[in-house]
Order: C-alpha cells, then sequence, then structure tokens
C-alpha cells in the first residue's frame, strides 16, 4: 500500500493582501510587533518575503554596541534576514526606536547609528560582498552619517572615534 504524502494547510499568498502594493504592506508590517511579524512570515513564504524590510528595520533600530551578547536574540535576527535578502541593506525605511522617534533610514545606517561593531563587522564580512557595488554605497553613506571620519574604519575604532561638533551640547 502506497503511502501519500499529506497536503501541507500551509497558505501559500497573502490572501487579500496580495493585491496591496509592497510599500503599503511594510508599511502595515511597520506598526506591528516583531512576534506579530515573525508569526505572519511563518504563513506563507510570499508573507516571510513582505515581512522581511520592516522585520529588518526592527531588529536593527534595537541593535545595540557588541549585539552578539544580547540576551534577546531576536535582535541578532537582523543578520540572519540580510542573509536571505542582503538587498535590503541600503534600502530607506521609516522606524520607531524604542524611545518612540521615527527614524527613517537604511538598515547599514541604523547599525552605523547604534555603533553595534559585531554587526557591521558581520555586514562587512557576509553581507555587502553580495551587493554590486556594496563597498560604495557603504563608504557613502558612512561618510554622509560621519562625515569627519575617516574611511575605512579600523577594527579597534570605538564609537568616540564617530563624534563630531554635532555631538556636544
Amino acid at each position: 500500500m502506497a503511502t501519500s504524502r499529506p497536503t501541507s494547510s500551509r497558505p501559500t499568498s497573502l490572501g487579500e493582501l496580495d493585491i496591496l502594493p509592497r510599500d503599503t504592506i511594510e508599511v502595515i508590517g511597520s506598526f506591528c510587533s516583531p512576534g506579530t511579524l515573525g508569526l505572519f512570515a511563518q504563513v506563507s513564504q510570499g508573507a516571510e518575503e513582505e515581512s522581511a524590510f520592516p522585520r529588518l528595520l526592527t531588529a536593527a533600530v534595537n541593535a545595540e554596541p557588541e549585539s552578539y551578547k544580547q540576551k534577546d536574540a531576536t535582535r541578532l535576527a537582523a543578520i540572519a534576514i540580510l542573509k536571505r535578502h542582503p538587498e535590503l541593506l541600503f534600502k530607506v525605511g521609516t522606524v520607531t526606536d524604542h524611545f518612540g522617534r521615527k527614524i527613517e533610514a537604511t538598515p547599514y545606517r541604523l547599525f552605523l547609528g547604534a555603533g553595534d561593531t559585531w554587526a557591521l563587522k558581520e555586514v562587512h564580512e557576509s553581507i555587502i560582498p553580495c551587493i554590486e557595488n556594496g563597498n560604495a554605497i557603504a563608504e557613502a553613506q558612512f561618510k554622509a552619517q560621519f562625515p569627519h571620519c575617516p574611511w575605512p574604519s579600523t577594527p579597534d575604532m570605538n564609537e568616540e572615534a564617530l563624534y563630531d561638533d554635532r555631538n556636544t551640547a
């Protein structure tokens, strides 16, 4: 007797959301918690792709210096998302940080602003090489954010090297 494989009840589309433009889905996703976005991503492959950018922005804005020591594993999610979707590294989006501020930036610039040296090292080693002209784009974004800081940064460069007159009270 032959056994048949059970059919999956997992949806393969976003249902009624399929008719919405991708940008609209990203805006809707920006209002969802990381847990809700994760659940949404598990529903279908399409949902994973559609929710990747809002999930990435949330993970990047919550990054902290030396994030590999984070107790909250969702903060490491940004690297996992970028490994699946490297094209999102330099995409501009709007995200709300833990202080309630709306920030318009790319995930790369969010990592720079957080001083997350571990994530930046990971990005430079495993994500930027996958992006056409990735090094040039990274350099331009770095210089836009830190115009008085030399490029390339050195492995021993600390957060204070990024300060300039904009940081004085």
